[in-house]
């Protein structure tokens, strides 16, 4: 099985292949997620089917309360990293051609 921890940042785990989009963490794939397609990586090409963001608070109230729009929450959690609570993604992972050894 293929676990991955996507946007690791210095919090790595055994087991995972960590995955961040700087390279300072010291990940084992340097990849920035919000670009799509995802390179290809251990034979295996990932599609995203959908992305949900759970807001921290204030964002979730003030985003139920229609003080703030779905590009404005957009915005912040681009730019801060206390926004959002939780991401959970849907990937659709498709194995590819198996690898031609020369010989």
């Amino acid at each position: 099985m293929l676990k991955l921890n996507l946007g690791c940042g210095f919090n790595r785990l055994d087991g995972y292949v960590n995955v961040d989009a700087s390279a300072v963490c010291n990940p084992d794939l340097v990849c920035d997620l919000e670009t799509t397609p995802w390179p290809h990586y251990l034979g295996v090409d990932f599609e995203i089917t959908q992305v949900e963001v759970v807001l921290d608070e204030p964002y979730a109230a003030e985003f139920s309360a229609g003080r703030l729009n779905a590009a404005q929450i957009d915005r912040e959690v681009k730019a801060n990293n206390n926004v959002a609570r939780e991401y959970r993604i849907e990937l659709r992972a498709r194995k590819g051609p198996p690898a031609v050894t020369p010989g």
